[in-house]
């Protein structure tokens, strides 16, 4: 968290294929925050509006503002290219729709000595594994990727019972 505080968490599923982790928090560690919207349908075109939100080193509450500037497979998967700067402390964060506020992405990496080439994992995906927890299949398989063109409904993702 943003003050430095730990907080004791359960590791539900990590997926080393996308570089995911689903954990698990005491809901009475977490602060009454409204809980945001997933993106789980589609993912945003190119030129598409978005935030990048996090705490660069050390820095609270920080954003940037950039666009969805590409789409690659250059990673074996599909990832988000954003021109929004994404920084040490901004990676794991979300990348948000600045059009409808939905999270769109979760910021991931930059290639460093470029400028403003940075990588978000679709939604989409993280979408696809909460769905599988959610029928009780924690076995999915490590590389699962669903296709970006399957017709999906967007889910909100609630904290309860820590999950």
């Amino acid at each position: 968290f943003a003050d430095n505080e730990f907080v004791e968490a359960r590791r539900i599923y990590v997926d080393p294929f996308l570089d995911l982790a689903v954990l698990a928090i005491a809901p009475e560690r977490v602060r009454a925050i409204p809980v945001p919207a997933l993106e789980c349908e589609r993912m945003p075109p190119v030129g598409h509006p978005v935030g990048a939100f996090g705490h660069p080193w050390g820095l609270r509450y920080t954003g940037t503002r950039g666009i969805i500037s590409g789409v690659t497979a250059r990673f074996e998967f599909e990832v988000l290219q954003t021109d929004a700067p994404i920084n040490q402390g901004n990676s794991g964060g979300p990348l948000i729709s600045l059009e409808n506020g939905r999270i769109v992405a979760i910021n991931t990496m930059t290639f460093r000595g470029a400028q403003n080439t940075n990588f978000a994992i679709s939604t989409v995906y993280a979408c696809g594994i909460l769905r599988l927890l959610q029928q009780g299949q924690l076995d999915a398989p490590a590389g699962w990727v669903p296709k970006a063109s399957c017709k999906r409904r967007s889910i909100h993702i609630h904290v309860v019972g820590g999950i």
